[in-house]
């Protein structure tokens, strides 16, 4: 059971009851009638609601929305913000399938997980448990039951407490007993539905002294709040350490694309070429998605290449890597396609290769970047505490791209669970004295960069926010991740696209930019100006030159011998 309290600057507004999601049956009598529904009746809660709240004028596709992602939920398999809504189902065997992952048992990385499945918390939820080096460092379990309340417009903070604190106190003294000495935290991991198109915003928050507190801001529109419980046992991971999910999650995102992984191949494996396109992605992502997205823009096409690295590093190393090995391996002509914090990385390491002189036999080598939504001036979401932190690793980089996942399971899990300070390969994006402060006194050297914005009536498809974006921009224009002035960067051919950050290879000026930058890279560009004679001499009428007589000037006339 849940009580809910909204505040309107500092003083409370009226709160409607909220609906509690039963996740252990047998137990309604707990609450009070009207108030709950099982977890098993979740295709009621549009009726249910409507009569919990008759005068909350809900848009009827609101709530639509909320029942059709809640029944396709999995909290643990979910790889979409789609398909791992709080109130998806938590389930043993969801756990057990996700960690039958033989292709993956020797690549695993520093990090490992297991679930145990000999131990689960009184109300059956199962203790995942996160591994670092042998150690178990962490490990969580999510409340049996959910909320759901509607918003009116103009609340600004959200607080809830959980009454029924059995399930918390279970799970407190199991997780305990699993990582003996770790700190006991209770996160909440929140939802907010508004606008036209159904724009989302997810959120974590720690509670303190019992309470969980949301900072809505803004809030314009008719919501549909949704929330769940997590309890995390989690030892502090020191700030020096690397991204431990990389190597798991790498692999994992290569056995889902295995055309891409075979085609774009790493950069550090990549053969000796004249010309390539560089895909470098976002904080605790790979580059597959980018590259898939470069390969579907039309042939012929060049050699495409993944830039594969370490996003819990420092910027500057990231970069003199990628500088580096594009030296060693590309002699002439390179085009990043980057995103995010990628497109950090790749300015850098442009602006160290163009400050190189060029090896013996070598000319000097042409340089073009497209950056999707990278924080040039910075992005508030990187300056966080610890626990906010877990909210935003998991997601910052994260790209849709024709059905592909956005982040795999194991990145966002780990993200609530693995207790971190910062590293510096994210503060570096702080918009603070720092990494940043070196480029801010002039534009970057990107070819192009394309910045998002998205309005609480919608702007794309599925908008979609992680952790306290909202919060922490107010109304500043962005993306929900980077404020649209951070992602111009000064730079004067940029476009402003109508997008969340996680949906920039979606749009058709994206695709174009890419396809048009290709055909600057000289191979492709013959190639093409070749494909494009064919084509052209294929429509041309048939000519047959059949001399009929030498003129004066010495040459012949020819007699069209074409049909008509």
């Amino acid at each position: 059971m849940f009580d809910v309290q909204f505040m309107v600057g500092e003083t409370v507004a009226d709160t409607p009851t909220p609906l509690t999601i039963i996740g252990t049956h047998g137990r309604e009598r707990e609450f009070r009638p009207g108030t709950a529904i099982k977890r098993g009746e979740l295709d009621t809660l549009p009726d249910v609601a409507n009569r919990l709240w008759p005068n909350a004028d809900i848009p009827a596709g609101l709530l639509q929305h909320v029942l059709i992602e809640a029944l396709q939920s999995d909290l643990i398999l979910g790889d979409s913000p789609e398909k791992y809504s709080p109130l998806g189902d938590v389930r043993p065997d969801s756990a057990g399938r996700w960690m039958a992952d033989g292709d993956l048992a020797d690549a695993a990385g520093p990090l490992s997980v297991r679930v145990q499945t000999s131990q689960f918390t009184t109300a059956g939820s199962p203790v995942l448990e996160f591994v670092v080096d042998d150690e178990v460092v962490s490990a969580l379990a999510f409340g049996a039951d959910a909320v759901v309340i509607p918003v009116r417009p103009g609340v600004d903070t959200v607080e809830l407490i959980e009454s029924l604190p059995g399930f918390l106190d279970d799970a407190g003294e199991v997780l305990r007993a699993t990582v003996p000495g770790a700190d006991l935290d209770e996160l909440m991991v929140w939802r907010l539905y508004t606008g036209d198109n159904s724009l989302i915003r997810d959120a974590v928050s720690r509670a303190a002294r019992g309470i969980h507190r949301l900072t809505l801001r803004g809030l314009d529109r008719v919501g549909i709040l949704v929330g769940r419980t997590v309890k995390v046992a989690a030892k502090l991971l020191t700030k020096e350490q690397g991204d431990p999910f990389a190597a798991r999650r790498l692999r994992k995102d290569e056995a889902q694309l295995p055309d891409v992984t075979e085609t774009c191949p790493r950069l550090d494996e990549l053969a000796k070429q004249t010309e390539a396109v560089v895909a470098v992605h976002g904080t605790m992502s790979t580059g597959l998605v980018l590259a898939a997205a470069i390969q579907a823009s039309n042939k012929p096409l060049p050699v495409i290449t993944r830039f594969e690295h370490d996003t819990w590093l420092p910027i500057g190393r990231n970069a003199e890597t990628l500088a580096n090995l594009v030296q060693a391996r590309i002699s002439n002509s390179v085009l990043f396609v980057a995103h995010s914090r990628g497109g950090l990385v790749a300015r850098h390491a442009a602006d160290l290769l163009r400050g190189r002189a060029p090896r013996t036999g070598e000319s000097q080598r042409t340089i073009e970047l497209i950056a999707l939504g990278t924080p040039f001036l910075g992005t508030p979401t990187a300056d966080v505490a610890t626990v906010g932190f877990r909210g935003v690793q998991a997601l910052m980089g994260g790209l849709r791209w024709a059905g592909l996942p956005v982040v795999n399971p194991l990145t966002r899990l780990a993200g609530l669970a693995i207790k971190s300070a910062p590293p510096q390969g994210i503060t570096d994006m702080a918009p603070r004295p720092g990494y940043l402060s070196g480029f801010t006194l002039y534009p970057p050297t990107a070819t192009r960069t394309f910045a998002g914005r998205v309005t609480e009536r919608g702007g794309d498809h599925h908008g979609f926010l992680h952790g306290f974006s909202r919060g922490l921009m107010g109304e500043v224009p962005n993306d929900l991740v980077v404020p649209e002035e951070s992602a111009a960067g000064g730079v004067e051919d940029t476009t402003t696209l109508e997008c969340d950050h996680f949906s920039y290879l979606e749009q058709r000026q994206v695709q174009n930019a890419i396809y048009q930058s290709l055909g600057r890279l000289p191979h492709i560009h013959a190639a093409r100006h070749h494909e494009r004679l064919q084509q052209t001499a294929e429509r041309l009428p048939k000519l047959t030159r059949k001399p009929r007589r030498v003129t004066d000037r010495g040459d012949y006339e020819c007699q069209d011998q074409s049909p008509g």
